[in-house]
This record gives structure tokens, sequence and C-alpha cells, in this order.
């Protein structure tokens, strides 16, 4: 989260977290974020295998995750975080540990007001498998790599940013490989309130090893979002999302809300 001299003072007048920041921002040496985060999401709709949101779904969800991130070095944050999940598909109810990822992110450039960095992961299965759907897991191991680019800046005199993240997940058991893209856009309208809007995109490299089970698929969400800075240390964060189009998923709509603690 801190760099060049440029970006340290527009980032510390954003104030945001560095996960909020698009987390191509890495902590400094010795710094301490965790997170508490709430969702809430349920689907009536579901998209179908040409992308038409035509078809009847009964799925609802509750997951509460912490997210704990430490910088070991001023270009190098350590992060893992785990979820807990109520989830109820087509009636059928799971509750427990859904998964835990444990991951790195190295910052490989920082000059003036942008920032480029590699994250890798691995989620480890808990003992709930989502009902082996697409989005939520099928109970097995899976990695993770990204590129992440941030850019900070005034807009007429309003400190704002925006993160752009591409990557690849691998998927262990039959479902498919994954593409995924992440876009973010900050700015600070108010000395103690940040606005966020988000896009989330994945999709299916191909169909998995049973295509009954696992067909191609693809999900778009767009999530806005407000950051109110309790303390120096506090912030709390409060949103919604839609899944505004999608191949063979539900059509997920939500609220988040998060409270974030930097030590």
């Amino acid at each position: 989260m801190r760099g060049t001299t440029s970006t340290l003072a527009i980032i510390a007048m954003l104030g945001l977290p560095a996960s909020v920041l698009g987390a191509a921002w890495t902590l400094p040496t010795g710094d301490v974020q965790a997170i508490v985060g709430y969702t809430y999401s349920e689907a009536t709709e579901a998209f179908d295998d040409e992308g038409d949101r035509n078809q009847n779904a009964d799925f609802f969800k509750n997951e509460l995750s912490l997210l704990l991130e430490y910088g070991a070095l001023d270009y190098l944050t350590l992060y893992a975080k785990t979820h807990l999940q109520d989830v109820d598909i087509n009636g059928v109810q799971e509750t427990g540990h859904a998964f835990s990822d444990v991951g790195l992110r190295v910052r490989m450039l920082n000059a003036d007001d942008h920032v480029f960095s590699i994250q890798a992961q691995v989620s480890l299965p808990g003992d709930i498998t989502g009902n082996n759907t697409q989005i939520l897991g099928s109970g097995e191991m899976e990695a993770e790599v990204r590129a992440l680019f941030g850019h900070s800046w005034s807009m007429s005199g309003i400190p704002a940013f925006f993160d752009l993240q591409g990557g690849y997940r691998y998927r262990e058991g039959m479902a498919a490989d994954q593409y995924l893209f992440d876009a973010t856009f900050g700015w600070q309208p108010d000395h103690g309130v940040e606005v966020l809007l988000q896009s989330f995109n994945v999709w299916a490299v191909d169909d998995g090893e049973d295509p009954l089970m696992y067909p191609e698929f693809r999900q778009h969400k767009i999530q806005g979002s407000l950051v109110f800075h309790a303390t120096e240390d506090l912030s709390l964060q409060v949103g919604g999302f839609y899944t505004w189009a999608g191949q063979n998923v539900v059509a997920e709509e939500g609220l988040i809300a998060s409270a974030w603690y930097r030590f």
C-alpha cells in the first residue's frame, strides 16, 4: 500500500485498506490487516446454456469469512483466508467450513502512481462441497495465479484509483479450470468515506470431466459499496452485488458487510 512518495501521498489520503485497493498494493513490512466479512446471497432465477435468464432456481447462502494479511517485506504480503458457509441449493443444505486460501502477493513494479504485482494461492477444501455447484466448488484442492495492476491519481481534486486483475484457477477433480478477470474503481468524495465499484468475472475453460454436472459456464457480477472510516485503524464496508450475465449458473444477488482492522 506504500511505495513512492507520490503514490503514498495519494493512498494516505484515500485511507483505503490494502485489499480494497485491489490487492495490487502490498502491506508495509510488519503491518497486519484483519478483515471479517459477511455475505448474504440468494437466487430464484438461473441462466441457461445460451445465457438467457429464463430458468427457475432455489439458491441461498450465508457466508462468514476471516482474512489475515501480513507484510513480510515491503514488496511481499502473505495472507490466509477461511470461509464458513450455510448453503441451501434446491432444498439440500450444507453448513460448515467451506474452504481456506493461503497465498502470497509479490510487488514486481512500483513506479510513480502505478504498481504491478503477482499473486499465487492454494485453496484447501473444508467439510462442505457446495453441493458440487459450478461457482461454490467441488470440494477439491484448487490453485490460482493472478497478475494485478493498480493505478492511483487525483480526479478533479478527488483521490481515486483503479485495479485490474487477470488470473487462472486450476481445479482438481471433475470441475473445469477457470479464467478470472476482476476490476475495481474507487474514489473518495469525503474525508471519511470511499466509494467502490467492482466487476467480478469467471469463465470455465471448457466442460468439466462430467459435462452434465459441470457444463461450460460463466458468471459476471457487479458490486457497489461504501467504506466508512470509523477510526484511524478501523473501517466498515457495506454494499450489494448483482449477477447481470451468465451461462449455466444461478442469477445470484445479495449484500455484503465487513470490518477492516489494521495494526
